[in-house]
């Protein structure tokens, strides 16, 4: 309001200033004094007008400038205003979050308290469950009573390594035969993952509920019969264990062994089992068992006394639980890979290889560890030979003669002369030899080859994984000829002594004690492939073909097992193969040979346990190979083992940890075999319209009627005389053919394969003494005895005309 008041006052002021000028304007000619008066007052009015006008507009200014400061003023402390009341929010938020963030805290630190709480008291609880287990295994396990009374069920199987699947003992009162069912698995559609030094002794048996649910209505004891290598009593290395799937991992149960009355010709893993699943029987190392406190103690191998740890006072902190496996490492195996390979030509002798796991990373005070080495093959033969010739010595006593003083006079006096005698040809030797300078025992020339020296060297070699190095810093004792000692400064996952030649490296030992280790997890074994003999029963049938993949120290009794059953055809084994535990075994065909059944051949490898199969071999195309008697073919041995990824290590991403590494297999080829089938199935012998036979033969007495009767005297040694007179295989089984499909009788074919031999002999062979010495050699004497009567009489008729 007042900005406008000043506006107006303004503009009437020029209102007047401008009425002033026009009447100074009108007076100019009239009033020249007056109008320099008023032309002046006009000058000081318009200078004090211009004065108020420069003072109103800074007037103005400043009043515009005061009321935008006022509204900026005004608007700046809305803007605290609304400021201060967010700050006082933001801080009532504050607050609120931080008594919540307490709040859960609180909870947090109450739940973890309670967490920690149960863990422990998990922990003190699996402790003394452990304790429990520890102190059980350590004692061995104790058969309950209760299970005495318990009836005891047999359980059939189809398909299995046994006709008896299993025996269940089970509480009468909750437990009826019908509750469960048991099924044989085969091994390839049910694959196991077999840790180190395992192998499965039984059939893989399926267990299921009848109600079809997991868990079982009442705890069962299962017996399950299982094969093992014999082995000597009191020295076993391997023991037995049954294992169940649960999860898709293979778990071991607490195993004993029983013999029962009814099947005293098997042996029975027994376990207790509270779930269905599939379940078998492993072999295993023999494992043992201690507790050992902080006052120690020694812990001795069941397999072999000689191998202990002797743990001294305080070497530990508190209770430590030990397991043990030995597995031996025996002289022939040593011999076996110092054949097969060059670079352990320096290897002597092995100690067994010890597995050991202790709870605690680190020893306060050294272990002492005793194990047994065979010595130096040399030194043990020399102190074997004065063994023996001491033996002698004591069983035969040299006598000591008496004599008479002048017999002991002559003795010393030819005593003398011959010591003089001997330093004379020493003397004069020396005179005339020229001296040659001694020969320097050095073993990287020609003494490395020298197999005569008792010196050698021992290192303790340990593993991490599959990876061996030697132990630096390790003092071995020979304790006696074949007993080692020395102290562990830590805990060692595996370790062995190797006995090596002094000519051999420190960095060489490493890859011998890998060999040594790869050789004992292989198995060597032979490929037996064997056809049915068609000349030993009549009912047997040359196709029918087995296959067989045997050990191979049990290759001389499967081929002495097979040819008892009729298969004595077929190639010699294979050359001696390596192979693992549980590889596939896959057959493979070449050439005018194939299985009839268009399946595939696929079995796996158990040492324990029988792995072969049976197929009907038959050709692929009839028309070729027609000029070969037979049909010639092979047959492709593959093995298909899984390894271990090759593939390069990537960054760590919380992706791959979720996702498992898929298994990779390899096939590779083992061997090949030769096989052979016979043509006579493809296209049957039409009737043979025979021409009379006529024997021209005014030698000897062998015709017709000789022949015809010596064939109605004959019986089923006609096979064995058809060999004796070099009658061929292929003939022979043609003459049974036709006796086989009626054509002919048993006395024709006798005649047959007489005028088989008749034709083919030489005019100038001696038929009665060839045919007699056949007839001796067949065991029909009297035949040959009425041979040779028959000639005399022909010789004498022959004579008298």
């Amino acid at each position: 309001m007042s900005t406008m008041y000043r506006v107006i006052g303004f503009s009437n002021m020029n209102d007047k200033r401008r009425k002033i000028s026009m009447r100074y304007n009108y007076y100019d000619d009239t009033q020249s004094i007056e109008e320099k008066e008023l032309r002046e007052k006009l000058a000081r009015l318009n200078a004090q007008v211009a004065q108020a006008n420069a003072e109103l507009a800074e007037a103005l200014r400043l009043s515009a400038e005061t009321e935008q400061t006022a509204t900026e003023a005004h608007l700046a402390a809305e803007r605290a205003k609304e400021e201060a009341k967010n700050i006082q929010e933001e801080i009532a938020f504050r607050e609120k979050v931080e008594e919540r963030r307490k709040e859960q805290e609180k909870k947090r630190q109450a739940e973890e308290k309670r967490r920690m709480e149960e863990q422990k008291r998990l922990e003190e609880e699996a402790k003394r469950e452990k304790e429990a287990e520890w102190k059980r295994r350590e004692h061995g396990p104790e058969k309950p009573p209760v299970w005495e009374t318990w009836p005891t069920f047999e359980y059939s199987v189809n398909g299995g390594r046994f006709s008896l699947g299993c025996l269940v003992r089970g509480n009468s009162n909750k437990f009826n035969r019908n509750d469960i069912r048991v099924t044989a698995l085969d091994q390839i559609e049910c694959p196991v993952h077999f840790n180190d030094n395992e192998e499965l002794v039984s059939t893989i048996l399926n267990i299921e509920t009848s109600s079809g649910e997991q868990q079982m209505p009442a705890p069962l004891v299962i017996c399950i019969p299982y094969k093992q290598q014999k082995q000597i009593p009191g020295h076993t290395s391997k023991e037995a264990v049954v294992k169940i799937e649960q999860e898709g991992q293979w778990a071991c149960l607490e195993t004993r062994e029983e013999v029962f009355d009814s099947h005293k010709d098997l042996k029975f893993a027994v376990a207790e089992i509270q779930t269905a699943g599939r379940i078998a029987v492993f072999s295993r190392l023999k494992r043992d068992y201690a507790t050992v406190s902080k006052r120690g103690g020694k812990m001795t191998s069941s397999y072999d006394q000689r191998i202990s740890l002797t743990i001294p006072k305080n070497c530990i902190q508190s209770n430590d639980h030990i397991l043990m496996e030995v597995q031996p490492v025996d002289s022939n195996s040593v011999n076996d890979l110092k054949q097969r390979n060059q670079n352990c030509k320096g290897l002597l002798t092995s100690s067994p290889i010890v597995h050991t796991k202790f709870e605690t990373t680190e020893f306060a005070k050294p272990v002492t560890v005793t194990v047994p080495c065979p010595p130096n093959p040399i030194k043990a033969k020399k102190i074997a030979a004065m063994r023996k010739a001491k033996e002698e010595k004591m069983k035969n006593p040299t006598k000591i003669p008496v004599l008479l003083p002048h017999e002991i006079e002559a003795m010393e006096k030819e005593k003398q002369k011959s010591k003089l005698q001997k330093m004379q040809e020493q003397l004069a030797a020396e005179e005339n030899k020229v001296e040659e300078p001694k020969p320097t025992k050095w073993y990287m020339g020609e003494y490395a080859t020298n197999e005569d020296d008792e010196n050698d060297n021992l290192y303790l070699i340990s593993a991490q994984g599959n990876k061996w190095t030697p132990v630096e810093n390790v003092n071995i004792m020979q304790v006696k000829l074949d007993l080692l000692q020395f102290d562990l400064e830590k805990p060692l996952e595996k370790f062995m002594v190797l006995r090596t030649k002094t000519n051999v490296q420190e960095d060489e030992v490493s890859s011998m004690a890998s060999e040594v280790s790869t050789l004992l997890s292989q198995k060597f074994v032979q490929v037996i492939l064997k056809q049915k003999n068609g000349t030993h029963k009549r009912n047997d049938d040359p196709f029918d073909t087995v296959m067989s993949v045997v050990p191979q120290s049990k290759t001389e009794k499967t081929l002495k097992k097979l040819s008892e059953e009729g298969y004595e055809d077929g190639p010699d084994p294979s050359m001696v193969l390596g192979i693992n535990e549980g590889d596939v075994i896959e057959v493979g065909f070449r050439g005018n040979v194939k299985n009839k059944d268009q399946e595939d051949i696929m079995f796996v490898y158990n040492s324990n346990l029988e792995s072969e199969t049976e197929f009907y071999a038959c050709e692929v195309d009839k028309y070729l190979q027609r000029n070969f008697p037979v049909y010639r073919g092979v047959v492709e041995v593959y093995r298909k083992y899984k390894i271990n990824p090759t593939t390069k290590r990537k960054r760590r991403d919380s992706s791959d940890d979720s996702e498992e590494k898929p298994c990779e297999y390899k096939r590779e080829l083992m061997c090949e075999l030769s096989i052979n089938i016979p043509k006579y199935h493809i296209e049957p012998s039409t009737a043979v319209v025979r021409a009379p036979v006529t024997i021209h033969n005014t030698s000897d007495a062998v015709n017709e009627d000789l022949l015809r009767f010596l064939s109605e005297e004959l019986g089923e040694e006609w096979k064995t005389l058809a060999t004796h007179l070099n009658v061929s295989k292929p003939r022979v089984q043609a003459i049974i053919r036709n006796m086989q499909y009626g054509d002919t009788t048993d006395a024709d074919a006798r005649f047959d394969m007489l005028m088989t031999w008749l034709k083919k002999t030489p005019k100038a062979v001696d038929k009665v003494s060839c045919l007699g010495a056949a007839l001796m050699k067949s065991g029909r004497g009297d035949l040959a005895e009425e041979l040779r009567a028959r000639d005399r009489e022909f010789r004498d008729h022959q004579r008298g005309h």
